[in-house]
């Protein structure tokens, strides 16, 4: 055997192992945000402590931004495990349903989805909160929740989140954008919405999603949506400048042979 034929046949396996590693992590990762979101709708029980304190939880608990993000982060997880599945198949030759192009499209909308939303939020929610919640806990989640909400709950949906996408980072392939118009527009899309939402929760029922927002003057609550808003987009840059980082590395180490871009094997036409 040839050197080149080895090395080639070496980074092949690598490949293989690199992939069955990959779904391994994302069905780990998927099994877990779905036993939370059980966990949440079957385990809570609002009548534990202050009734008028833990209502929030069960009010709320759809209009807070840690929701949104973990909703956004399980759809990406779904569609990274439905194409690490077809992948496996491709790769050890069994016949799939789906044609090569619906699963580019799939893999580009999933990377789409990591880059502009799941990364940014992610590290916002997991950093803003926990930052909150040592300077004055009562502000984002009051010790009478402790009674609703068990730690492992919370740390599930506030935690858990970052070494994820770090480690998705590190292990998944992914196709790092050029132009980020597309991107920004989203990121900032998604953003105001939340803001729409959030200021007609309060203008309908008169109360605030986070008790941070009751404290604050207009002028300061107006400050708070800049900093946010600002805050998503440098953490946007900041997993844009990683994965780019990351990707060109990977890029410089292997060689891509009969893979594409995204890690499929290209379909043999007969």
């Amino acid at each position: 055997m040839s050197q080149t034929t080895a090395s080639f046949v070496k980074e092949k396996f690598e490949k293989r192992m690199w992939l069955k590693m990959r779904t391994l992590f994302h069905g780990i990762a998927l099994f877990h945000h779905i036993s939370a979101l059980v966990l949440i709708e079957t385990s809570l029980d609002i009548t534990k402590g202050n009734i008028n304190s833990t209502k929030d939880i069960n009010d709320f608990k759809i209009l807070f931004f840690s929701s949104w993000n973990f909703a956004i982060q399980m759809i990406f997880l779904m569609m990274a495990f439905i194409c690490d599945i077809v992948k496996t198949k491709t790769q050890n030759g069994s016949k799939v349903n789906v044609s090569y192009e619906t699963m580019s499209k799939l893999a580009s909308i999933r990377d789409f989805i990591f880059t502009t939303f799941v990364f940014p939020l992610s590290i916002f929610v997991g950093t803003c909160f926990w930052a909150t919640y040592h300077i004055d806990r009562e502000l984002v989640m009051p010790k009478e929740w402790d009674l609703v909400v068990p730690s492992y709950m919370n740390h599930a949906i506030h935690t858990n989140i970052i070494p994820i996408v770090i480690l998705e980072m590190i292990i998944a392939t992914k196709k790092v954008p050029n132009n980020h118009t597309k991107s920004l527009f989203c990121l900032g899309s998604i953003t105001i919405v939340y803001f729409a939402c959030f200021l007609c929760t309060y203008f309908v029922t008169g109360r605030w999603i986070y008790v941070l927002f009751k404290m604050f003057n207009w002028t300061q609550r107006m400050l708070s949506f800049i900093v946010i808003y600002g805050s998503v987009h440098i953490f946007y840059y900041m997993g844009w400048f990683a994965n780019n980082k990351i990707e060109n590395l990977r890029k410089n180490k292997h060689a891509r042979n009969d893979f594409d871009e995204k890690g499929f094997f290209r379909m043999k036409q007969n």
